[in-house]
């Protein structure tokens, strides 16, 4: 069941990446920075996967405590952590891929909100990925537990990604300031814009004051095209 949900969202993430990248190959756009970040989290995803593979087959995991087949604590411990980093990473990637696109989007103080969401997003959720790999000294400690050292008392850990993860989920959505996406979005809208509507000439005076280019736009029946000079 474990290893069939988690292939499962890989699956479906893998299928939605895919469709991304041939639809922007496809029309000849390139990739841009959201887009390699966003590979780079299905490939963390993946890696999520792999680690649980290893857990369920080797000590059963996700089985009853007392099922569980423990017969090297040092892997199965390493193992564990690899996974929780990993898990972590894949998350903030795919939020910070999201964040980035806004960033072409937005301008002004909705601009620099979003750079704050991403800056904060992964200071925090990279603190929470290295939990593992920080609480103890010496590093060994955390999978060999008769090693001599100190560790942070187990409710350390689990406040901190309690906060962590409490401060990454609200990012996405929060009601950023729309009236300049709608604005930027309206050509590609599902009526989009007609060349004798009023409303084109709105939103090229629009982008000129705001940005100081000479916005123009060319149309035909099946849409418009939006260029600078």
């Amino acid at each position: 069941m474990l290893l069939g949900v988690s292939w499962g969202l890989a699956a479906l993430a893998s299928a939605f990446l895919g469709l991304r990248l041939y639809c922007k190959l496809n029309i000849r756009r390139g990739l841009w920075w959201d887009d390699w970040i966003l590979i780079a989290s299905w490939c963390t995803i993946v890696a999520t996967g792999a680690t649980t593979t290893v857990l369920v087959k080797d000590f059963k995991y996700g089985h009853h405590d007392w099922d569980l087949d423990i017969y090297d604590p040092v892997r199965f411990m390493v193992v564990i952590y690899s996974r929780a980093t990993i898990t972590i990473t894949a998350v903030v990637w795919a939020k910070t891929a999201f964040a980035i696109t806004l960033l072409r989007l937005t301008t002004g103080m909705t601009k620099a909100f979003v750079w704050f969401i991403i800056i904060s997003m992964n200071v925090a959720m990279g603190f929470g990925a290295m939990v593992p790999w920080i609480q103890c000294r010496p590093l060994a400690k955390g999978w060999i537990r008769d090693l001599p050292g100190t560790c942070w008392a187990p409710r350390v850990g689990s406040k901190v990604w309690i906060a962590t993860g409490g401060w990454s989920p609200p990012f996405p959505f929060i009601p950023l300031p729309v009236e300049r996406l709608t604005l930027r979005l309206s050509l590609l809208g599902r009526n989009g814009l007609h060349p004798r509507r009023p409303s084109v000439d709105v939103y090229m005076e629009h982008l000129t004051e705001e940005q100081g280019k000479d916005w123009r736009c060319g149309c035909h029946e099946h849409g418009c095209s939006v260029s600078s000079t």
